[in-house]
């Protein structure tokens, strides 16, 4: 594997540059060959492997690991109270549940039990432990009709 730097990322477009920290030579990387992470932030140091692109006859970096923007969590809503606007998230890497409220939605004013979502975390120092945070409802798989 190679070491490099990250030069620049356009979250928005899914893609960016990583600078070769031995060669000083500049790779394009896609969201689609990050491995633990979703996306990269200038200077982060990364590890990766480099592959022809055949279009364009250029090298590009691929199984990029070390970004710093982290994958989303997944999980379902085991509950939600309309009324008092909160609820909570059963999480699918079996950690405890997680609170979520209303103002944490990023795309809908209520969840309905069953929901799958996505979502990060964050300390809720009022209540001394972590809470669901940019909660968005869980993409359908693209491709086979769905």
């Amino acid at each position: 594997a190679f070491v490099g730097t990250c030069k620049s990322w356009n979250d928005d477009r899914g893609f960016g540059f990583v600078v070769d920290n031995e060669s000083g030579e500049d790779l394009f990387i896609h969201r689609m060959h990050l491995v633990d992470c979703r996306g990269l932030v200038a200077g982060d140091q990364v590890t990766y492997d480099k592959g022809m692109d055949e279009r364009k006859q250029k090298y590009e970096a691929r199984n990029c690991r070390g970004g710093s923007i982290p994958m989303p969590l997944s999980g379902v809503v085991k509950t939600w109270n309309e009324g008092k606007g909160f609820g909570f998230i059963v999480r699918d890497d079996n950690e405890e549940d997680l609170f979520v409220h209303r103002l944490q939605l990023l795309e809908s004013l209520f969840l309905t039990v069953g929901d799958r979502v996505t979502f990060s975390k964050e300390w809720d120092s009022a209540r001394d432990k972590e809470r669901a945070c940019d909660v968005r409802f869980e993409k359908p798989g693209k491709g086979k009709g769905k």
